[in-house]
């Protein structure tokens, strides 16, 4: 599932807006001390989205909190909520915040390890919304809002949060209900009912709601609205809708890390009903898009070793190992998968030639070896499997001399196949 996205408005227009900006800012200004006039919440609004637009995070909160410090107008504040949850760069349980306006090329993902340097503001949303509420009744954006907080909190935070995630999600549901019982007609409402109503597992629910959205959004269709009810479509058991929203999905994603998503979304449909050569086109789809892909190198391993393409097979599993040879998970899902399609000689095989291309790399190595005397005393041949383990400490010993726990471990399986007994333990 997909959080909710901002929208961005055309840079030409947002750079025309910031140059008006400009163009007026000495008119912000008194002329006894050059004290800034706050701007009226409407050009306030206007100008911070403009910043936004341009990723000027901080600024733009800055130029709503000038307008409106004490948190008394209702649509500085929702646009001040909605910068917090979408565009900061650390969140401290929704309650603090870390802003920063971005430089050309940058993420907000690549200032989280800055995060103690950058700016940091504060905001309770439940009790500054529902002071809002309490006067202003009648306003279904505060409610929308609101929603958006609890949302926000239950897919950041889940349990971990002030409330649970049960309540999280009734209350979210609780405030975008009465935001359209109010006429707030944004179609985003009926998105986020189908997002909650997703993880609510409440799946007809879930695509009903989706399916209001996307009429209202006409279209301008959510990319990530149409990825979550293709999960809904699926979870209810329809692989047919479920297979045409994913595919939309994968042509409206444009971000590699997203569309890979999508396209592994299909791939995984193909796979549910049974279309194996459909599925492996789809996966090879997505090591286009992102070529070390691990999950789609897990299943393409797994189908080729199902159609018996042994030399694809194997091929993959090196490029997979590869990825991360000292990691003793690598090693146990090739033991795995290839067991799983008894094709223990192939995987033998498969050892002996990772064997040679690590042999300068005692992790790695050990790594293998170890799986592979495992595998050798699954097939009873016992001396060869203690040799390849003590053959695995050795080098293991070398890579981390410091870590006796791991060489009593692989003490302990020699001394259990010297006992007629095969142990398959990660080291």
């Amino acid at each position: 599932m997909r959080r909710p996205t901002r929208s961005r408005a055309n840079a030409v227009v947002a750079w025309l807006a910031l140059a008006l900006l400009a163009a007026l800012s000495p008119a912000l200004f008194a002329q006894a001390g050059g004290t800034p006039i706050p701007a009226s919440p409407k050009d306030a609004l206007a100008k911070s989205a403009a910043l936004v637009s341009q990723g000027q995070y901080e600024s733009a909160y800055r130029l709503l909190d000038q307008a409106d410090p004490t948190n008394q107008d209702p649509s500085i504040v929702v646009a001040k909520l909605r910068i917090l949850l979408q565009d900061s760069v650390t969140s401290d349980k929704d309650r603090s915040f870390t802003l920063a306006d971005l430089k050309q090329g940058q993420e907000l993902a690549d200032l989280v390890p800055q995060a103690a340097s950058l700016t940091r503001v504060s905001l309770d949303a439940e009790k500054v919304l529902g002071r809002l509420i309490a006067s202003n009744p009648t306003n279904g954006t505060l409610h929308q809002a609101l929603g958006d907080f609890y949302l926000d909190a239950r897919l950041r935070f889940g349990d971990s949060w002030e409330k649970d995630a049960k309540t999280l999600v009734a209350l979210a549901l609780e405030n975008f209900k009465k935001a359209k019982e109010l006429g707030d007609t944004d179609p985003a409402v009926d998105a986020r009912l189908g997002l909650l109503y997703l993880v609510d597992r409440e799946y007809a629910k879930s695509i009903d709601s989706y399916q209001r959205a996307f009429s209202a959004q006409g279209t301008k269709v959510d990319t990530d609205d149409v990825y979550n009810v293709a999960y809904a479509y699926l979870l209810s058991g329809d692989t047919a809708n479920a297979l045409r929203f994913a595919q939309a999905a994968a042509n409206g994603y444009t971000e590699p890390r997203e569309k890979a998503d999508a396209l592994r979304l299909v791939a995984e449909i193909y796979g549910k009903t049974g279309d194996d050569a459909k599925a492996i086109a789809a996966y090879r789809q997505v090591l286009g898009v992102a070529a070390n892909d691990v999950l789609s190198l897990e299943h393409l391993i797994d189908l080729y070793l199902k159609q018996g393409d042994l030399s694809t097979a194997s091929a993959t599993a090196v490029q997979l190992f590869g990825l991360f040879p000292t990691n003793p998970d690598s090693a146990q899902f090739l033991t795995q998968v290839y067991l799983a399609h008894q094709q223990s000689g192939e995987l033998l095989t498969l050892f002996g030639k990772l064997e040679g291309t690590y042999k300068s790399d005692d992790a790695a190595l050990g790594n293998l070896q170890y799986y592979e005397g495992l595998l050798l005393a699954r097939e009873g041949k016992r001396a060869e499997a203690v040799a390849q383990l003590q053959a695995a400490k050795g080098h293991l010993r070398t890579a981390y001399p410091g870590n006796s726990k791991l060489f009593d471990q692989i003490d302990h399986v020699i001394e259990d196949i010297n006992k007629g007994q095969t142990e398959q333990t990660s080291p």
